[in-house]
């Protein structure tokens, strides 16, 4: 009897999970907003950085706020697609186009973004790599170089589905570096923006005391470097993460701010609006 059950059950689940981790071909869906994060998994990231983001991001979907912004919109639905991204060769659909309306919606996403594997290496990408049941167990393989402007093309790319009608599209842009591989960041970002295609930034950011030999800017340099290079639109915003232990903080403010389509009323971590700001969008940290 009890194998019965267990059958079942695995039956069920994978029925349910196959309905939330991609939308029915064929089907078309009215939404308030088609949302891509896009978030860096280079090996400027630590162990620990890469498991308190990606907790980040799960925490934040499971919080019943979020599925009340979502609810708040026109036609109550949003689409997210979420990548992990590094060199321009390591570019990973996560979990992909998917269709959220309500609290059961949102914690579905989370529950699947978080048994996920961190993993970039374009090798490892078709593979099933599940080999744990939690995000402490999944194997991570990255990269070394940091290409905002390949994740940007990859990006473009997946908002061309047309199964997904809504007017506004953003792509959430996290990372600790700037652009050192891949096509040059400018014409990348001014080609998205010219398809109707929000920037925002989410720049992780070290103090120049740090300790850490991988860091190569002080984190006044990488929030003018998003500031001026990355984000870009009608309203475009970042919002620096100075301590990684305040990231869930961060996307969760975020997150509520692009879905619900407003102003950032309460600094819950450093932000800055879209302002013209003087940084050279060429420079490297190679």
């Amino acid at each position: 009897m009890r194998a019965w059950w267990s059958t079942i059950f695995f039956a069920l689940s994978s029925i349910i999970s196959l309905k939330v981790g991609t939308a029915a071909q064929g089907v078309n869906f009215d939404v308030d907003l088609k949302l891509i994060l896009a978030v860096d998994v280079s090996d400027s990231m630590s162990l620990e950085e890469l498991q308190i983001q990606r907790k980040g991001y799960v925490s934040t979907f499971r919080d019943p706020s979020i599925a009340k912004a979502i609810a708040s919109g026109e036609s109550g639905k949003i689409a997210v697609l979420y990548l992990e991204w590094a060199g321009p060769d390591h570019l990973h659909v996560v979990r992909p186009w998917t269709v959220l309306t309500s609290l059961d919606d949102t914690v579905a996403f989370a529950d699947l973004l978080e048994i996920e594997p961190i993993a970039t290496e374009s090798s490892l990408s078709n593979r099933a790599m599940s080999f744990g049941k939690s995000l402490d167990q999944a194997p991570i393989a990255t990269a070394t170089a940091t290409s905002i402007s390949a994740a940007l093309l990859f990006a473009l790319e997946k908002f061309s589905d047309r199964r997904f009608r809504g007017d506004r599209q953003v792509v959430d842009v996290s990372g600790n570096g700037t652009n050192n591989a891949g096509p040059s960041l400018a014409p990348v970002r001014d080609l998205l923006v010219s398809e109707g295609i929000v920037i925002n930034g989410l720049p992780i950011t070290r103090s120049t005391g740090d300790n850490d030999s991988r860091t190569s800017f002080g984190k006044t340099f990488l929030e003018r470097y998003y500031e001026a290079c990355v984000i870009s639109g009608p309203g475009a915003f970042s919002i620096a993460v100075n301590d990684i232990l305040r990231f869930e903080e961060a996307v969760h403010r975020k997150l509520l701010t692009e879905i619900a389509d407003r102003a950032i009323a309460i600094k819950l971590a450093s932000f800055e609006p879209l302002v013209q700001t003087q940084a050279d969008c060429t420079v490297s940290a190679s």
